[in-house]
């Protein structure tokens, strides 16, 4: 929430009730959409992080897989 001041003497008072109550109408509208906003980035970031885990998953696989055919590559050559 938001809490405007002032610093002028006569006006001020004025002023800070009007950007407070213009604070107050907006915020009932920002506020839902901001919600939502963190929500999506929350799970967008759930996201992201899962699917890097699942490539590094892959990218071990893949280097295990590699190695094992060096090595079957590497025992055909000694055999010849």
């Amino acid at each position: 929430s938001i809490i405007a001041e002032s610093h002028r003497k006569f006006i001020g008072k004025f002023i800070v009730y009007i950007k407070n109550k213009v604070f107050f109408y907006i915020n009932k509208y920002t506020l839902p959409i901001l919600e939502k906003q963190k929500v999506f980035n929350s799970q967008l970031v759930q996201f992201h992080l899962a699917t890097f885990i699942r490539l590094k998953t892959l990218d071990n696989k893949i280097n295990t897989i590699d190695e094992k055919i060096s090595q079957i590559e590497y025992s055909n050559n000694e055999s010849q």
